[in-house]
Order: structure tokens, then C-alpha cells, then sequence
């Protein structure tokens, strides 16, 4: 059953701890990590830290996490840029990330992993990157906005930071 919070005001963490509180603790409470995935890949579009997500959402996701019993964090994206590290900075993640104690990640720089999909019709194998598989958990963190090929864009396009390279060529 799909649930939804809104919440109004002009503070990002107490909007986002009022959904989060709203919708309930995940099956996963108490999952021993966990992976945050944001998406800074608009900021290298656009050149502004408004285009990404808002580093005080990822906080407030990591604290309700670890008031539920989640113990290692690790956040990141895949921007698919010349220097993910000015996104991560300018946007406000890698202070926050330090503040937090969660290790940030580019994970077009990690391993990717060969994942067999079995009985696919297409698609036999697809590329995951690995530090994101090893983790218990995966908590897409996406904004909605508007995309030139879908009208939207909410979480399964937020996901294809996740997704590498795959060898069912």
C-alpha cells in the first residue's frame, strides 16, 4: 500500500522529519546500514546547488534511520561528472556527511557487480555497484521535478546512479 506526507514550512529538515514521522518506521527498522542515495547529477546540468536535493533532507533521513536502530551510513551519487567532488561540496553534502559521520561516496568511482535477473525476458544481467549491494539497506532519497522524457522524475530515475555498467550486451 502506497502511503504520502506533505508537509508545509520553510524548513527542510522539520518538513522532512514531519513526512518521515507521518509515514511510520520502514519494515527495516533496526537494519544494521544502510545506503542514502541523493541525486547531485542537476547541479552539473545547471550549475546550482537549487538544481540538486537539499543535504538537510539526507540529514533528517540518516537521524530517523538511527533513532530506528540503523548503525552505518554511507551516502552518495553517481553524478556521471568531471569532478563529482565541487557537487558534493557546493551542494552541501560533503559538510553534512562530515557533520554526521556518514561516509560519502561517488559511485561512478566504486566496483560494479554482475547481478544475474532471473527469468528475465530481456535484461539477463545488470551491473550494480557494490558498496551500495553490500549494504543492508538502500533509501532512495529523490525530488520531484520535471523531466524533458518522462514529465516527472521521482525515485526509480534518482536509482540510475546505482546501476552500472552491465555485461547482457
Amino acid at each position: 500500500m502506497a502511503r504520502v506526507a506533505i508537509a508545509q514550512g520553510n524548513d527542510v529538515y522539520d518538513r522532512t522529519r514531519r513526512c518521515l514521522e507521518t509515514l511510520g518506521r520502514p519494515d527495516g527498522e533496526g537494519m544494521p546500514d544502510a545506503f542514502l542515495k541523493f541525486n547531485t547529477a542537476p547541479f552539473h546540468i545547471f550549475g546550482t546547488s537549487k538544481a540538486a536535493g537539499h543535504p538537510e533532507t539526507v540529514r533528517a533521513v540518516a537521524h530517523y534511520l538511527r533513532e530506528g536502530g540503523t548503525g552505518r551510513l554511507q551516502a552518495g551519487d553517481g553524478p556521471s561528472a568531471a569532478d563529482p567532488g565541487k557537487g558534493f561540496r557546493e551542494c552541501g553534502y560533503t559538510r553534512m556527511c562530515t557533520e554526521e559521520g556518514i561516509e560519502l561516496m561517488d559511485l561512478d568511482a566504486d566496483e560494479v557487480e554482475q547481478i544475474d535477473i532471473p527469468g528475465a525476458l530481456s535484461l539477463h544481467r545488470i551491473g550494480i555497484v557494490a558498496s551500495v549491494r553490500a549494504r543492508q539497506g538502500l533509501v532512495s532519497i529523490a525530488w520531484m521535478r520535471t523531466h524533458a522524457y518522462t514529465t516527472i522524475s521521482l525515485c526509480m530515475k534518482n536509482l540510475m546512479g546505482v546501476i552500472g555498467p552491465s555485461s547482457d550486451r
